[in-house]
Order: C-alpha cells, then structure tokens, then sequence
C-alpha cells in the first residue's frame, strides 16, 4: 500500500522568453531570459495532483535540455549541501546580519560540516556527531585531530 506521502514527479518547460534586458561589464555582456518550468506531481496514496511553476532568470540560451540539466544541477547542490546545512547546524535559524559576520559564520559551518563527513570513527549521523562531540570533549578532539593512518 503507497504511503501518503510519497509522489510522482515530471517536469517540463513550458515557456522561454528574452527578457529584454541585458546585463553587461566591462568584459561580459549577456541577455536575459526568463524561463518558467511547470512541475507536475502526483500524490501516490490519495491521487491528488498538483501543476506548480517555477520561474527562472539566466543568461544562457533558451534550450530546454540545457537549462533542465541546470536546474536540475542548482537543486542538487541545494538538497546535498544547503539542506544538510540547515538540518544538521540549523543554519537558517542564524540571524548574523552586522558587517561580514553572515559570511565567516558559514564558512565555519561549512568547515565544521566537512570535519564531520570526514570521521569515520563514529557511527552515526552528522547531527549525532555534532551532539556527541558536545557532550564530550575527547570526540571533538578525534573529530579536530584525526589520528593520521599509520
């Protein structure tokens, strides 16, 4: 029996339009488009379906398997590190906003992340990781100080 919350997924795009625009410097000049996807999905248990769009800018030409593909390349990067972000260090909670101080605190977010990726001496989640490094200080010194393989 399908769950509830499971769907089905198909995307297409619909429509490509110059925007009219275009946006140049010294050494780049580029025209804008506009590009809206439709994103159609199907709940799996109850039947219902769902046609939302979503709306692009680049500056890459209107081909449609090209700009899928970098569409489809942005959301990879969202749901592999963003997400992982967000849910393992809360990162969309941080309210930082006074001069750089957004900026420095994730780049150690980031650093902190890759540290925890990179421990193999626990098994667990990076959220586990993290908490276990929290409650005690000699984990987070194997995580900060790995011993290099002999």
């Amino acid at each position: 029996m399908a769950s509830t919350s499971e769907t089905s997924a198909t995307s297409n795009i619909i429509t490509s339009d110059r925007v009219g625009r275009t946006c140049s410097s010294d050494s780049y000049k580029a025209e804008v488009v506009a590009v809206c996807v439709e994103f159609h999905r199907e709940q799996l248990g109850s039947g219902e379906k769902s046609v939302p769009k979503r709306y692009y800018l680049t500056s890459h030409e209107p081909d449609a398997k090209r700009l899928q593909q970098l569409i489809r390349q942005h959301w990879s990067i969202e749901n592999q590190c963003h997400w992982v972000l967000d849910v393992t260090l809360d990162e969309d909670q941080c309210r930082a906003r006074k001069d750089h101080a957004a900026q420095g605190l994730a780049m150690l977010r980031k650093v902190c992340l890759s540290l925890l990726k990179q421990d193999t001496s626990i098994k667990d989640s990076l959220r586990g990781k993290r908490y276990q490094a929290a409650l005690d200080e000699t984990v987070l010194e194997g995580i900060l100080f790995p011993e290099s393989p002999k």
